[in-house]
C-alpha cells in the first residue's frame, strides 16, 4: 500500500510538469483574448462618450 501512495505522488508530479507546458500557452491565449475584449469595450465607451458630447 505505501508503494501505491508513492506512485500516486510521482504520477501527480509528472502530470504537473507535463501540464505546465500546456497551461503557459493557454494562459497567454486567454490573456490576449481578455486584452482584445477590454480594448474593444474601451473603444466602444470612448465612441459613445464622443457622440454624447456632440449633442
Amino acid at each position: 500500500m505505501p508503494v501505491f501512495i508513492f506512485l500516486v505522488f510521482v504520477l501527480a508530479a509528472v502530470l504537473w510538469v507535463l501540464l505546465s507546458f500546456v497551461f503557459r500557452p493557454l494562459g497567454r491565449l486567454v490573456g490576449r483574448v481578455w486584452k482584445d475584449a477590454k480594448d474593444a469595450m474601451d473603444e466602444e465607451d470612448s465612441s459613445e462618450d464622443d457622440t454624447a458630447n456632440k449633442n
